[in-house]
């Protein structure tokens, strides 16, 4: 089903992307500025003009570094080697080496760069510096970097084949700590000059060693004082020769690393959405402020894809939190739309990422399978191309709202069971899973939980449903930074990947776009609270920018590729229909082990130890708050509504959510009855949310909890002010009907009243109607609710007064004054603010 004709309604087109020329040749230092942040940071090239293909060869590195000699001064990690370069480029001859981790001023006394070069034939077997090792390639060239700078003899030292010094060719060095690199160059003519054809391959010997430093060797042999070696060298007291080399035809493997940011917000006010896409500095009191858009901001700048869900009810929260500004105003909704857009559109070179899509307000699927999921997914679907100018089919990717999937019947809940096969019916291919309580849960449970088991970082074909999943390893890092950068084993875990050498291993994180701005939600309080993620995450996407030998990419680009070459890439597990409700570990936690307990608490199976959300009864009038303990309705809770009714699910005739969806069904179709799909949509965001107090969730290697939560815990009042309203699509029901009724012309022209329960809470609303108004009161405050306008030369009816979309003020249906009103009827009498029900 297509909800196109809502798409205007919810919001207006916004325009493309443009662009910026690629990057240029290498610079040996700090090069160009690509851009400034929010902090009033500068940022430049460093080392972004370099390429995979310059890539030549990787090294291990970090404690599993067997070829690494361990001098144990506290600078190992700096003289650790893990990735060699080399370009020819014009007059010049340039190379870049890779550390594990480069120390501040390491290259002062601690850290020596070699680069053995084999250019022709003959050549000399020993290398200089009396390192006392010799090589099974005989150089014609030996260069020495020892820091920065130009001056021969303290800096550098560049020898022939006899050790004498060569003049004139050195084109100068740049360490940087942070990025743990190190680029310099030569002159072409030199290798000239020393017996290069300039067309038959260069053969490379790359080593690290530390001033003064001896090995102490007792018996004879050569005693190699390397500490690190490409390839590997014997050391110690063997026969200390270097055996082996890198060629300049050469290549390495890389790993794929996508980052996903998820936002989902309900449609709010302007103000609290305006919050989430930027909060100053100054009212934040973090460096450049937080937001979504210093998400947007690192990617710019760094130019490397990010994959951007936005949830539907997000998008329409922005379109609709305009700032007077425009543009000028980083708060302005509107103009974050179109940053997005630009984004995610042709256009890659500058601004590059990808859309994910999904269902509109991020209500939890195996609750909804069939008709609902379907609309859902629609309706998205027209909203994004719009908004974005992105099809589903172009997206590729959705995104599962908390990761609650499954292919079986629990019993509770008698759908189809079957949450991939509304993904597989709709225009996308692929999803996002967990590799711990998805992908270890369903298929591989008995294995040990060694961090490198290589099926993790593949993509998974479940039902017909590609998967990505997130990696725990590297997720956990992604705000951690050592020196300035990537955490260091995320460092190792991708060099792993990027060794595997069929450069088909995929990293994939992800989190919340409110915890990647800076702006986490606390569980505990509800509350957002200001940190310091915007600026640590922007140092690991900075350096991992930096690192040709990891790709940072957009999803549906690797599923392309994956697609094209499925035997390196794909792992299919065919179709199951024996795999149980799961989620992400957080969740899972809470949940204890099962979304089902927040849903339906064990409903028929005992009490449980959550609020039984199926069988809660909303309110008519009054408060209805988070319930703190097992079955205690708190005394301020207001009279529940006169019918009775429970919230249900789609199974359950005469309940709320069941009735409400099968009168929009029965509607006539039109703008009427698209619009309260919309409102029922936006109604079920984060179905069922829980409060959680007990928030370690920590267990052994994919064993039980070691902290069970315990705790018995009730349903958010945020998500009872939505839920509770999804009946009230039954108005539009109701409206849908009269317009087509006035359609057809077989209303009377006269107005008439009448009394019917169109929200199904057990006492009536009034409608005025005639042939081109139909009205809708409540009886608080006689407040107009609903009005729409019915237009003969469209034969389409128009909403007049009525904003389903939006957040309502509280769980009840009273609309409340002053700050607690977010929604706003006709024939409203505020009595100064006293009141308006």
């Amino acid at each position: 089903m297509r909800l196109a004709h809502l798409v205007p309604f919810l919001l207006a087109a916004t325009v493309a992307g443009w662009s910026l020329p690629a990057g240029a040749a290498i610079t040996i230092g700090p090069g160009p500025a690509r851009g400034t942040d929010r902090a009033g940071v500068t940022w430049f090239e460093e080392l972004q003009d370099w390429n995979h293909s310059d890539l030549k060869a990787l090294d291990d590195g970090g404690p599993d570094d067997a070829g690494l000699y361990r001098v144990n001064d506290g600078r190992d990690d700096s003289r650790d080697l893990v990735a060699f370069y080399e370009r020819e480029e014009g007059a010049n001859v340039y190379f870049r080496i890779d550390v594990h981790d480069l120390a501040l001023g390491a290259e002062s006394s601690d850290l020596n760069l070699y680069l053995a070069i084999d250019a022709a034939s003959a050549g000399q077997m020993f290398f200089p510096d009396f390192l006392d090792c010799k090589t099974d390639r005989p150089w014609e060239l030996c260069l020495a970097v020892y820091q920065s700078g130009t001056v021969s003899g303290s800096d550098y030292r560049l020898y022939d084949a006899s050790f004498n010094l060569v003049t004139g060719a050195y084109l100068g060095a740049y360490f940087n700590s942070q990025l743990d690199c190190v680029e310099f160059g030569i002159t072409r003519q030199t290798l000239i000059d020393h017996g290069w054809n300039g067309s038959q391959p260069l053969a490379f010997q790359v080593f690290t060693s530390k001033d003064g430093f001896e090995t102490n060797c007792s018996g004879g042999g050569l005693s190699s004082d390397l500490t690190d070696a490409m390839p590997e060298a014997d050391r110690g007291c063997s026969d200390g020769v270097l055996n082996g080399a890198i060629l300049s035809t050469d290549t390495a493997g890389l790993a794929y690393y996508a980052s996903i940011a998820h936002g989902n917000q309900s449609v709010n006010r302007a103000g609290e959405i305006a919050a989430h896409i930027y909060d100053s500095q100054a009212n934040t009191g973090i460096s450049g402020g937080t937001g979504f858009l210093r998400t947007l901001d690192t990617h710019r700048i760094f130019g490397v894809p990010l994959n951007i869900h936005p949830s539907g009810s997000l998008t329409v929260a922005c379109q609709w939190a305009r700032k007077p500004g425009g543009a000028s105003d980083p708060q302005d909704g509107p103009s974050f739309i179109n940053e997005i857009r630009q984004f995610v559109d042709a256009n890659q070179n500058d601004r590059p990422g990808s859309l994910i899509g999904g269902v509109f307000a991020e209500h939890i699927m195996p609750y909804f399978e069939g008709g609902v999921n379907a609309a859902s997914i629609a309706l998205t679907d027209s909203l994004n191309q719009v908004a974005y100018g992105i099809s589903a089919a172009n997206a590729k990717v959705m995104h599962v709202p908390e990761r609650v999937i499954r292919s079986i019947n629990t019993g509770f809940s008698p759908l189809d069971g079957h949450t991939f096969e509304d993904i597989a019916a709709s225009p996308y291919t692929a999803t996002v899973l967990d590799e711990i309580t998805h992908l270890h849960k369903w298929f591989y449970p008995g294995e040990s939980c060694s961090p490198d088991a290589g099926y993790r970082h593949k993509v998974h074909k479940i039902n017909g449903v590609y998967c990505f999943m997130i990696n725990d390893r590297e997720d956990q890092e992604k705000f951690g930074n050592d020196d300035g950068g990537m955490m260091k084993d995320a460092r190792l875990s991708l060099l792993l990947k990027a060794h595997y050498g069929n450069s088909s291993e995929i990293v994939t994180v992800f989190d919340d776009w409110e915890a990647l701005a800076g702006k986490s939600f606390d569980a505990t309080s509800g509350n957002s609270v200001p940190n310091n993620n915007p600026n640590q995450y922007n140092a690991t996407i900075r350096w991992a920018a930096n690192h040709p030998w990891i790709k940072v990419s957009n999803l549906k680009d690797i599923l392309t590729t994956a697609l094209a070459n499925p035997a390196s890439f794909v792992i299919d597990h065919g179709m199951r229909f024996d795999l149980p409700l799961s989620n992400y570990e957080w969740l899972l936690h809470a949940s204890e082990d099962s979304y089902d307990n927040w849903y339906y608490n064990n409903s028929g199976a005992g009490a449980g130890n959550e609020q039984d959300f199926y069988h809660l009864v909303p309110v008519i009038t009054g408060p209805q708050g988070d319930y703190h303990s097992r079955g205690v309705t708190p005394a301020s809770d207001g009279p529940p509504l006169p019918s009775g009714r429970i919230l249900g699910d789609l199974n359950t005739p005469g309940s709320l959510l069941y009735e409400s969806w099968q009168a929009l069904q029965a509607a006539p179709a039109g703008r009427l009855r698209q619009i309260g799909i919309a409102g029922y949509l936006s109604m079920i965001f984060e179905t069922a949310w829980h409060e959680e107090n007990e928030l370690d969730y920590s267990n052994p290697c994919y064993g039980a909890w070691n902290f069970p939560d315990g705790s018995w815990d009730g349903v958010n009042t945020w998500a009872l002010r939505l839920q509770n309203h999804a009946r009230q699509s039954g108005m539009f029901a109701a409206a849908a009907m009269w317009a087509d009724s006035a359609k057809r012309h077989v209303l009377p022209g006269t107005t008439w009243a009448l009394a019917t329960d169109l929200d199904f809470d057990g006492e009536p609303e009034y409608v005025l109607r005639n042939d081109r108004v139909f009205a809708v009161f409540e009886r608080y405050g006689g407040r107009c609710v609903l009005a729409c306008a019915f237009d003969p030369l469209s034969g389409e009816a128009q909403v007049i007064v009525g904003a389903p979309l939006t957040n309502p003020s509280s769980p009840s249906d009273e609309e409340l004054t002053g700050s607690g009103a977010n929604r706003c009827s006709a024939f409203k009498d505020m009595n100064s603010g006293g009141y308006a029900d």
